[in-house]
């Protein structure tokens, strides 16, 4: 399995069903191999759509600091996710 390739991917928000036929890999394996934290592949998976959500929330957050109402809102939403995550 390409495991660059997999995160890349990831990183596009596609939903495993789509990763594992443009990886030509089997959708039921692809999704075991993802389940096992310990694995690369799955490292490499969580990584991809972290680094895409991450530089998502960012770039809100500069909307946001802009004035876009909807982009304060959303904010507003991940500050309430963060301090909720933050106990636990």
């Amino acid at each position: 399995m390409n495991i660059e390739k997999l995160k890349e991917l990831a990183a596009d928000l596609l939903p495993i069903e789509t990763i594992s036929i443009l990886l030509g890999v089997d959708e039921l394996i692809l999704r075991e191999v993802i389940s096992d934290r310990t694995s690369e592949a799955s490292r490499a998976y969580y990584l991809g759509q972290a680094e895409t959500i991450a530089a998502i929330r960012k770039q809100e957050v500069e909307l946001a600091k802009a004035g876009s109402p909807l982009a304060v809102e959303n904010v507003a939403d991940y500050i309430i996710e963060q301090k909720t995550s933050e106990n636990g």
